[in-house]
């Protein structure tokens, strides 16, 4: 409805701003908050892979992708190593500055080099229209299952038997 490139802007906002309160607080409750924030922001990059099939021709899409899926691999392998090693030798508040610097360079990056052409809809029907058939109902379905599940599954077995 808003278009990709300000969707990708938005979450890095989100991250930016929760990352930045995380870095201010003393308080587990504000750094669940700005958890919360931020993982929104994280959400957002899986829009990444999207603009990558979007920008590259079909012939190089594949290569690509596996590439950027497998550059996460050590990320996600060495992130616990890298952590404590910050953790230990300064303090566990670089981990967020080191995310707002990273969620400001996405943001500046999408906003320069990321032009997505419009989709046919996005031309043809004004942003009005568009609002007045978005699915509503849908969403609050969809956001209420997905809570009511994770609330079972948080809860079973520890609060309640299952």
């Amino acid at each position: 409805m808003f278009g990709r490139k300000y969707l990708q802007l938005a979450a890095s906002i989100f991250g930016i701003i929760g990352s930045a309160i995380a870095t201010r607080t003393n308080s587990m409750k504000v750094l669940m908050v700005s958890s919360a924030i931020y993982g929104i922001g994280y959400a957002g990059h899986q829009l990444a892979l999207t603009s990558i099939a979007e920008i590259l021709p079909r012939k190089y899409r594949a290569i690509t992708i596996g590439l950027f899926m497998g550059a996460q691999i050590p990320a996600t392998e060495f992130s616990p190593l890298i952590g404590a090693a910050l953790t230990l030798h300064s303090s566990w508040k670089v981990i967020y500055w080191l995310a707002v610097g990273l969620y400001i360079f996405r943001f500046i990056g999408t906003l320069l080099l990321y032009h997505p052409e419009k989709l046919a809809s996005q031309q043809a029907e004004s942003f009005g229209k568009r609002l007045i058939q978005f699915d509503y109902i849908g969403v609050f379905l969809c956001i209420g299952g997905v809570i009511t599940i994770a609330v079972g599954l948080i809860f079973g077995g520890t609060v309640f038997p299952w």
